[in-house]
């Protein structure tokens, strides 16, 4: 699946908030990258900052090859709440969340600003 610059935006910002330390390990001199809980297909959640995370890619590889680890520590990282909240709003369709890219990007953009 090809990447935009939106998608660049949130890599981004996922490795300045892991301070570039994998999320998983808390590696930093390991090759690194953006882990999606919900597959960038699902649109309604692909620039949501909560479904992405910083992994190293030895723990994206183990991630994605244990789903109950990868569903579990992601439930842990957000909280069961905030986790749920995103399995509801990955099952949405975009336009009935009203996304709209112009916004996603500049508030992207803004989160960046913050941290650093």
């Amino acid at each position: 699946m090809k990447t935009n610059p939106i998608d660049k935006l949130v890599s981004q910002v996922a490795k300045l908030r892991a301070d570039n330390k994998c999320e998983y390990c808390g590696e930093e001199y390991k090759k690194r990258e953006t882990s999606h809980f919900h597959s960038r297909r699902k649109v309604s959640v692909r620039y949501d900052l909560d479904n992405v995370a910083w992994l190293c890619f030895h723990c994206h590889q183990e991630m994605h090859s244990h789903p109950n680890v990868h569903t579990e520590w992601f439930r842990k990282r957000l909280g069961s709440e905030k986790f749920e909240q995103l399995d509801v709003r990955s099952r949405m369709l975009a336009r009935e969340m009203g996304l709209d890219k112009v916004k996603i990007k500049e508030n992207l953009m803004g989160y960046l600003e913050a941290l650093k």
